[in-house]
């Protein structure tokens, strides 16, 4: 955020470099300027973001939350073992259901099972090293591999450089304009972003193969983009 602050700082100031001195700008510079700028950077993702899932069906709840527990409990001892830090995984669901049977005529459901059901949202900061987790992981108790997505772990800084990218351009266009009509660019009145587009994380399906094999994940690259809308001053060319 510093970073791209003193980007628009620096913008700002150029927006006005060659304008009338501060004390003559109030009365010069009546007209004003609007503009849309853009910019956008491109990044390759370097996070994959998994969940790791454990079912366990039982005739009593406290047998399938066992079973399920236990699961769990491996898979996070397997994933850990293959590397991964502890503050990477996390649970995300824990339930506990009932599994029901329709009766003859007008009699109730019956309890016919209890199903347990966890998952655990696991960062792999090494794509390459996904199958090799995945396969662990199943090995260990894990019933499913689900929900992938490719992200980009410093997006909110390189987001910041697509913001400054779109200052710089809206100010070249605003100076292309005021120098087009015989003026001269003065100070920025109002900056207000349009919209900062961060890439949907990208997911991966079929993954519930890589048990099978080492599955490998292509980050690929994508786009950060940034819109603002300036204001500026315009002032009589010198």
């Amino acid at each position: 955020m510093r970073r791209w602050m003193r980007a628009i700082g620096a913008a700002a100031l150029l927006a006005g470099a060659g304008a009338p001195p501060a004390t003559a700008q109030a009365a010069l510079c009546t007209g004003e300027v609007t503009v849309t700028g853009e910019g956008g950077v491109t990044a390759v993702p370097d996070l994959l973001r998994v969940a790791f899932s454990a079912e366990a069906r039982a005739e009593s709840p406290a047998e399938a939350f066992a079973d399920a527990s236990a699961r769990v409990r491996a898979v996070i001892a397997a994933l850990e073992a293959g590397g991964v830090a502890a503050r990477d995984v996390a649970t995300s669901q824990i339930s506990l259901d009932a599994l029901r049977e329709r009766g003859d005529g007008d009699a109730a459901p019956e309890v016919v099972a209890w199903r347990a059901f966890a998952s655990l949202d696991v960062a792999v900061r090494e794509l390459a090293a996904f199958g090799r987790l995945a396969e662990a992981a199943v090995e260990a108790g894990a019933t499913g591999v689900s929900s992938a997505r490719l992200e980009v772990s410093d997006a909110e800084t390189r987001l910041g450089e697509a913001r400054a990218a779109a200052v710089r351009d809206a100010i070249a266009k605003a100076r292309a304009m005021a120098e087009a009509a015989g003026l001269a660019l003065g100070p920025v009145l109002t900056l207000v972003e349009g919209g900062a587009a961060a890439p949907r994380p990208l997911a991966a399906r079929g993954l519930a193969m890589a048990a099978a094999e080492a599955m490998p994940v292509a980050p690929g690259e994508r786009t950060l983009s940034a819109r603002v809308t300036l204001t500026a001053a315009l002032c009589p060319a010198e």
